[in-house]
């Protein structure tokens, strides 16, 4: 494989493995659920199962990465600048606070959440980001200017 293929062939590996979590939950979970209608499950809210906050605006950053400012500085569905703090660690996702509606970004890495991204942590994580892919976002987006 020449260098230059991999990573697109590395972001094939992902979209299969994407493809293949997302059976597995639609498969091992929603339809059980609806089947079964397992007893032993316990009915939540998305409120019982994450904390959510908002992204801060870091107090200095970069345009261009280089060995001091190399945290990325998250926005709603891109890197926005560098910084040199992180202030997440464990895995979050990130979805926009402001203009972009959604896109759930799932973040595994020491990051800087931006002010325009929600924060959330779970506990479940896969199972919220799940979830959260099957909310039609469209239809929140109702008469505004900005979604």
């Amino acid at each position: 494989m020449r260098i230059d293929n991999k990573p697109k062939f590395t972001c094939n590996i992902n979209q299969n493995l994407e493809q293949i979590v997302e059976l597995y939950f639609q498969e091992k979970i929603i339809n059980y659920f609806q089947d079964k209608q397992a007893k032993n499950w316990k009915i939540s809210t998305l409120n019982d199962l994450i904390k959510i906050s908002s992204g801060k605006r870091p107090l200095n950053k970069v345009n261009l990465k280089n060995n001091e400012f190399n945290i990325l500085v998250l926005g709603a569905t891109a890197i926005n600048s560098y910084t040199n703090k992180f202030s997440y660690v464990n895995p979050i996702l990130l979805v926009g606070r402001v203009g972009t509606l959604g896109v759930i970004q799932r973040i595994n890495f020491k990051s800087f959440p931006s002010d325009n991204t929600l924060v959330i942590l779970s506990d479940v994580y896969e199972y919220v980001f799940q979830m959260l892919k099957r909310i039609n976002y469209e239809i929140l987006n109702i008469e505004s200017t900005q979604p």
